[in-house]
């Protein structure tokens, strides 16, 4: 669970108003809120002890993030989404595999938070299950999702959603429209849902399972150091000699967890990062470059368009040179 939390454009650490995502109507598990900053709908589906859906339609008209709490619970969340690319949710600390729909799995030592698109409405589903149990009888023994719940660490993985699974996601929210009429339904499909979200995560995520969890966390490890500089990456023989890999094994397993190989997962971040800098105001076009590692200002921009599709001189909030 979470809240909707509203920003200062030049300060997004500045709070200035927030919408609880937490059902207040206890019985029937829905909620509807409204500020003049957004609406928040939020409904519970209890599908048994230990696992619950929570489905989500936000409308919002001013800056803020879908956050999540962060609790001692040993826990696993599931979020998919299916927003097209202009209505997508996104972290701006991590790289969504494509702009058609993911899903991420995410344990709850991980703070997340989801910059939400101004003026269009986005959907979403959130899986919540907080008995290991009820996972591992739905998956192979030793399974890699085993460390979701067993890290102490925090962990995120994204994939895409797939045709399978795409089907199952619209029948949720097609009967969540007539909540009152159809629980007994969508506490079948509940079950239907999470086992073919597993089922997706096995096809598209096949590899993994060949690696151990000590590798897998390691290459967590190995995207905190590609990450730390956004200036100066580090080479690929100095993180193969931090994780303990080959440079082979470094590239193989980091494109399984995080969709492609590290240094493209870099590039993308850095434009992510260069787009959230120049929003903030505070930098100049040059200014922002120069912090990303770009001595020529041309080859920045021309960088920036290629992923944004547009200039940063174009980025509302932007400083004038």
């Amino acid at each position: 669970m979470g809240k909707i939390v509203f920003y200062n454009e030049l300060d997004t650490s500045q709070e200035v108003a927030t919408l609880e995502t937490k059902p207040i109507n206890i019985k029937s598990g829905k909620s509807v809120q409204e500020s003049t900053y957004g609406s928040v709908e939020t409904q519970r589906i209890n599908i048994t002890e230990g696992f619950t859906i929570f489905c989500y339609k936000v409308f919002v008209h001013s800056n803020c993030f879908y956050r999540t709490d962060v609790s001692d619970s040993r826990n696993v969340h599931i979020v998919l989404s299916d927003n097209g690319k202009e209505g997508k949710l996104f972290r701006p600390n991590d790289i969504m595999i494509d702009n058609s729909g993911f899903v991420m799995f995410y344990n709850q030592h991980s703070l997340l938070e989801y910059k939400l698109p101004e003026n269009e409405e986005l959907n979403w589903i959130e899986i919540i299950i907080d008995d290991p149990l009820q996972l591992r009888r739905s998956l192979k023994k030793n399974s890699y999702l085993d460390g979701f719940f067993y890290s102490k660490h925090p962990m995120e993985m994204s994939t895409s959603i797939d045709e399978c699974l795409q089907v199952e996601y619209n029948q949720i929210k097609e009967l969540v429209q007539d909540f009152e009429n159809q629980q007994i339904l969508l506490k079948s499909k509940g079950f239907s849902l999470l086992n073919e979200v597993l089922l997706s995560l096995e096809r598209q995520k096949a590899d993994m399972g060949k690696y151990s969890q000590y590798d897998i966390q390691k290459i967590f490890t190995v995207k905190s150091l590609l990450l730390e500089d956004l200036a100066n990456p580090p080479s690929l023989e100095f993180l193969a000699d931090n994780s303990g890999m080959s440079i082979s094994k470094l590239n193989r397993l980091f494109k399984v967890v995080f969709g492609k190989p590290p240094y493209s997962f870099y590039s993308d971040y850095r434009m992510e990062e260069a787009y959230r800098l120049l929003r903030m105001g505070r930098n100049t076009v040059s200014e922002v470059g120069y912090k990303l590692g770009y001595s020529n200002l041309s080859k920045f921009s021309a960088a920036f368009k290629k992923h944004h599709n547009l200039l940063p001189r174009n980025i509302k909030g932007m400083t004038s040179q």
